[in-house]
């Protein structure tokens, strides 16, 4: 048994070897020949191979093959595409090619492979749904909300951020801002989730749901708290700068994520005063304010502001040598 194995997995990596050779010359007959083949294996590796070669190259005229190699994957799926891998490449390199096979990415959109790990099982399609999601808008699948909603409350923590991302690029705030709406209220046990609900707000609809961000920053759950700061740092709407100053002072527990979101604001305003919290601030918030400047060490003339500021503070020149040091 255990040699039989073996030879299957030197027979595989022959093949990928046999489809990378023929791939010296991507759109030449020998590689398409090579790639059908490739497409028609039970080997989920070289199906995998192969899409994405397909995708890499932007060959056009696979669309059936790959359609039938998904078909094909979903047949005792466990057995035939452990790990998701095939099918995850095939909606891919679909996506990548603008191929509308909305059969393909409306199952993958739905699909649950639950394989065998220590102590239970463990569902491997969650990238998959998410990667069919963003193909379906990608696609402009008439009733992709539809597919969506349905993501938003999907158990696995991947599926639910690409939803969220899905929802961002179809720019539609009129549905896509209630749905979202409905996400952060209802909560969710990962603070990115949270964070990525209250970006593509932000994204989607700024001017309207800037004030629903900023209430976040008072809620009594830090780290939802502490997600709607990062998000008002990454889309810098307006008003930003005041809000997260108000919340670095009223939760000084949270300062360091604070100054990191007043940081990503990336404005002369927002350095100002963080290198003001850095010259007359006290040892934390003088910690936290240079440390999230440093992520900007580079920026022009941001050393020597901050040189300045702390002339004659050799406490405070010791912080900065420490933070902007080079790694």
């Amino acid at each position: 048994m255990y040699g039989r194995r073996v030879g299957t997995r030197d027979k595989t990596q022959q093949e990928l070897d046999s489809l990378a050779a023929a791939l010296s010359e991507p759109r030449s007959p020998a590689a398409r020949k090579a790639l059908l083949a490739a497409l028609k294996r039970r080997s989920n590796l070289l199906v995998q191979a192969a899409a994405q070669a397909i995708a890499r190259h932007e060959l056009d005229g696979f669309e059936t093959a790959l359609t039938r190699a998904f078909t094909r994957a979903l047949t005792r799926p466990t057995k035939s595409d452990p790990g998701c891998r095939a099918k995850l490449a095939i909606v891919r390199a679909l996506d990548h090619l603008d191929a509308r096979e909305l059969d393909v990415l409306l199952a993958g959109a739905q699909h649950v492979q639950r394989e065998p790990v220590w102590g239970g099982t463990v569902d491997t399609a969650a990238e998959l749904r998410g990667a069919s999601a963003m193909a379906l808008v990608n696609a402009r699948y008439v009733d992709v909300l539809d597919a969506l909603g349905i993501l938003l409350a999907d158990p696995e923590r991947a599926a639910r951020l690409a939803a969220i991302e899905a929802l961002a690029a179809t720019g539609d705030a009129r549905a896509g801002v209630p749905l979202l709406l409905l996400l952060l209220t209802r909560g969710d046990d990962s603070p990115e989730v949270l964070q990525a609900c209250c970006d593509a707000l932000l994204e989607l609809a700024p001017e309207r749901t800037f004030a629903v961000v900023h209430g976040q920053l008072l809620h009594e759950d830090v780290a939802r708290a502490e997600s709607a700061a990062l998000a008002l740092g990454e889309r810098r709407p307006p008003g930003s700068l005041e809000a997260l100053r108000e919340f670095a002072d009223r939760r000084p527990r949270s300062r360091g994520v604070a100054t990191l979101a007043i940081a990503m604001l990336r404005t002369d305003e927002a350095w100002s005063f963080l290198i003001e919290q850095f010259e007359d601030g006290d040892a934390a918030e003088a910690r936290c304010a240079i440390e999230a400047l440093a992520i900007y060490k580079e920026q022009p003339g941001l050393r020597a502001r901050v040189e300045a500021a702390c002339e004659g503070l050799p406490a405070r020149q010791r912080l900065l040598a420490t933070a902007f040091a080079d790694a």
